[in-house]
């Protein structure tokens, strides 16, 4: 892709983007380690982030339920508690001319969060972690769902 392309405006469906430039959702694990919500390092990455061109944002995976915490530290989107934390992220994206989108996402049984059970589909373990895990209830998976 020529530099002149990379620097023009772009869409994808009908999102549009001052560039073509698109930060990949990566863990960055800068939340608070206990709850999730947003810390000022965190913020201060994604602000800069715009604030230096990129031109769309895919935060890091943002666990929609505590039994599907990856680690500790990942930003999380399960709690009311969570939201004011990730308004302010948004804002400052949209401050610098950015575009963001929210992955959200469920560890199952890669959870490595201390005394959390993982919430699995079956009662694989897990070869990443070693973790033994029993498999999901009808309830269980239902309530993952609607955690999305």
């Amino acid at each position: 892709m020529s530099e002149d392309l990379l620097f023009q405006p772009g869409r994808i469906g009908s999102a549009e983007f001052r560039n073509r430039i698109l930060r990949a959702g990566t863990s960055e694990s800068m939340a608070e380690p206990d709850t999730g919500v947003m810390t000022p390092s965190l913020l201060s990455l994604y602000e800069r982030l715009a604030a230096n061109g990129v031109g769309g944002i895919i935060t890091g995976h943002l666990y929609v339920h505590p039994r599907g915490r990856y680690a500790r530290g990942q930003t999380g989107i399960h709690h009311d508690d969570t939201l004011a934390g990730l308004r302010s992220l948004t804002d400052a994206v949209h401050r610098h001319g950015g575009t963001i989108f929210a992955q959200l996402a469920h560890a199952g049984s890669q959870s490595r969060v201390p005394g959390n059970t993982p919430l699995a589909p079956s009662p694989v373990p897990n070869p990443l972690t070693g973790n033994d895990v029993a498999g999901a209830t009808d309830p269980e998976v239902e309530e993952a769902v609607e955690a999305f």
